[in-house]
C-alpha cells in the first residue's frame, strides 16, 4: 500500500482555504461592508463603528454582494423607544437599496408613523403572527431569506412569537421551556443564515421580572439565554423624563406632553468597546428629534455656542429659529455639522490606562465585600 504523502499544517490550511470559505488564517479580516446609521448621531458614536453593521451591499451594477451578517438584540422596558429606533434603522437600510423584512408579532405596525420616519412601506415586507404560531412565522421568514435578496430582518418582538403549542393549549396548560427551545433553534439558524446570505438580524424584546431575586437587577429577557450569547451587539433602550411643549405663552398648548427623553446603552459589543451610551428625544408622531440632538452634541463638542436668541456656528451668528429650520430643511448643512461631530468624537475618545495590579486589587476587594455581605446576611 502506497504511503500517503504528509503535508505540513501550513500547506493543508492553504489547500483547505481554497476549497472552503470557512477556513483561513487568523490574519484574514472580515471587514464590515457597510454601516447604517441608527438615526441618532449619539448612538452611532456609542456603537463604536458608526451605526448598525449591514453586510449585504449593492454594487454599482446593482448586484447584491454578501459577507457574514450580524445579530443584534434590542431590549428594554415598555415604551422605551425600541420600535421607533428600529423604524429609523429600517428607513436608512432601505435608502441603501436593501430589502427589509419586519416581523410584527404584536400587530402594532403603524403605517403612517413609519412613513413619517421615512420608511418606504410599499417596499417593506411585513410578516404577522397567524394561526401557524411562531414556527410558521419563522418558516415564512426563512423562505424569503433563502432568496439571497434580504439585507435586514427586524423581529418585533420575539416575545410575541410563541410556539404553536402554547397558542393552541388552554390557559391552564404547563408548557415550560417551549419558547426557550424555539429561540435557541432560531438563534442557531439566524447565525447560519447571516453567514450564508449576509442578512443582518435585529431582534426586539421586552424585559420581564425574575421572580424571587433579592439582589441586583431582577430584569430578565424571555426565551432563554441563547440570544444573549449569539448576539454581536446588545442594546438597552429606556425612557427617562417626559418633555412638555414650552411654546405658545398664554396658550392652552403650553405644557402639552410632546415626547420623551430616551437613554440607550450598549451593554454588549463584539465590534467595538462596549458600555457606551447615548440619549436623544423622541417626539410623538415624528420620531427621533435630530435637530435637538445635533445642537446638543454640537455644543458638547464645542462646534456650536448658544446664547438666546442666537446660535453661533463657524463664526456665523444665526437666529435660533433660522438655525433650526436650516438643519431641518438643508440636508447638506445637517450632514456638514454631523460629520464634524463624528470627527470630534473620534479625536476625543478617551484612552485610559489602568495598571494591571490596580485592576486585580479592585476586583478582589469587590469579591471580598460580597462574601462579607453574604456571611452577615446568613447570620
Amino acid at each position: 500500500m502506497a504511503k500517503k504523502e504528509k503535508k505540513s499544517l501550513k500547506e493543508l490550511v492553504n489547500a483547505l482555504s481554497k476549497k472552503y470559505d470557512s477556513i483561513s488564517t487568523g490574519d484574514v479580516t472580515e471587514p464590515i461592508d457597510k454601516v447604517i446609521s441608527t438615526g441618532s448621531i449619539g448612538l452611532d458614536i456609542a456603537t463604536g463603528i458608526g451605526g448598525i453593521p449591514v453586510s449585504a451591499t449593492v454594487d454599482k451594477n446593482g448586484n447584491l454582494t454578501k459577507k457574514a451578517g450580524k445579530i443584534i438584540e434590542l431590549v428594554g422596558d415598555g415604551s422605551g423607544g425600541k420600535s421607533t429606533l428600529a423604524l429609523h434603522i429600517i428607513a436608512n437600510v432601505q435608502k441603501a437599496n436593501l430589502k427589509v423584512i419586519l416581523m410584527d408579532s404584536e400587530n402594532s405596525f403603524d403605517k403612517f408613523y413609519a412613513e413619517s420616519i421615512g420608511v418606504n412601506v410599499k417596499d417593506l415586507i411585513l410578516i404577522k403572527l397567524d394561526e401557524s404560531g411562531g414556527e410558521g412565522a419563522y418558516s415564512k421568514m426563512q423562505e424569503l431569506i433563502e432568496t439571497g435578496e434580504v439585507g435586514l430582518v427586524v423581529i418585533d418582538s420575539y416575545n410575541g412569537f410563541q410556539p404553536l403549542k402554547i397558542l393552541e393549549d388552554g390557559l391552564d396548560s404547563a408548557n415550560m421551556g417551549l419558547h426557550s427551545r424555539m429561540m435557541s433553534k432560531l438563534c442557531a439558524k439566524a447565525n447560519s443564515w447571516s453567514i450564508e446570505y449576509g442578512t443582518t438580524f435585529i431582534l426586539i424584546g421586552q424585559f420581564r421580572t425574575n421572580i424571587g431575586q433579592m439582589h441586583g437587577d431582577p430584569s430578565v429577557t424571555q426565551g432563554g439565554r441563547g440570544l444573549e450569547f449569539y448576539a454581536h451587539m446588545r442594546i438597552r433602550a429606556s425612557r427617562s423624563i417626559t418633555i412638555e411643549n414650552s411654546q405658545f405663552e398664554g396658550n392652552s398648548s403650553k405644557g402639552l406632553k410632546i415626547g420623551n427623553l430616551h437613554i440607550v446603552k450598549i451593554f454588549k459589543n463584539k465590534l467595538a468597546p462596549p458600555f457606551r451610551e447615548a440619549e436623544y428625544n423622541i417626539t410623538y408622531g415624528i420620531g427621533i428629534d435630530k435637530v435637538d440632538e445635533i445642537i446638543r452634541l454640537g455644543k458638547e463638542y464645542g462646534l456650536l455656542s448658544k446664547r438666546s436668541p442666537y446660535i453661533t456656528y463657524n463664526n456665523t451668528k444665526f437666529d435660533e429659529n433660522v438655525f433650526y429650520k436650516s438643519i431641518q430643511d438643508n440636508d447638506e448643512f445637517y450632514t456638514e455639522i454631523k460629520d464634524k461631530i463624528i470627527d470630534c468624537s473620534k479625536n476625543n475618545s478617551l484612552q485610559i490606562e489602568v495598571p494591571e495590579l490596580e485592576i486585580i486589587k479592585t476586583v478582589s476587594d469587590n469579591i471580598a465585600n460580597e462574601l462579607i455581605k453574604e456571611d452577615n446576611e446568613e447570620k
